[in-house]
């Protein structure tokens, strides 16, 4: 049943992160490693790990962009909500064209948006994803709901 898959996935990821970690004390040096340990600690949930080792995977030329978007997920995670943007507009900066990361880096700079409660800039944000990709995420949703909330505050006024 359940308790067994969680058992699996549980085996899984403690060899996932024993092979990452052994990597990293082979390869000090080799970025790309340090980039593949770092989402095994963030596909853990270990934030403060992963956060580490994105730093340090950013000067992998081609893992740079991915790490810097992963670096502003570290922080949101850690509620360092102005940092996270940070992160996420260099990164968005640099992605030349709205393809599958571009996206997910955007989608999670406007829910940061969302979060510090600047509705106008998280609306900017998941429409330029909708322009592309109506069904990507929960987008469409968060789009009604901002103009239905906006209707809202009209009738009230």
């Amino acid at each position: 049943g359940e308790d067994e898959i969680k058992a699996v996935e549980d085996e899984i990821n403690a060899y996932r992160l024993e092979r990452a970690e052994d990597r990293i004390r082979t390869y000090p040096n080799d970025t790309l490693i340090r980039y593949e340990a770092a989402v095994v600690y963030w596909d853990l949930g270990n934030v403060e790990k992963a956060l580490e080792q994105f730093q340090l995977a950013q000067r992998n030329p081609h893992k740079r962009l991915y790490a810097i978007a992963y670096l502003g997920r570290c922080f949101a995670a850690k509620e360092q909500y102005d940092m996270a943007i940070e992160q996420f507009e260099k990164a968005v900066k640099e992605m030349p064209t709205m393809d599958e990361a571009k996206m997910e880096t955007v989608y999670h700079l406007g829910i940061t948006y969302d979060m510090i409660g600047e509705a106008e800039k998280a609306l900017a944000c998941f429409k330029d994803i909708y322009a592309v990709n109506v069904g990507y995420e929960d987008v469409g949703k968060r789009i009604d709901d901002y103009y239905a909330k906006k209707r809202a505050e009209k009738q009230k006024a």
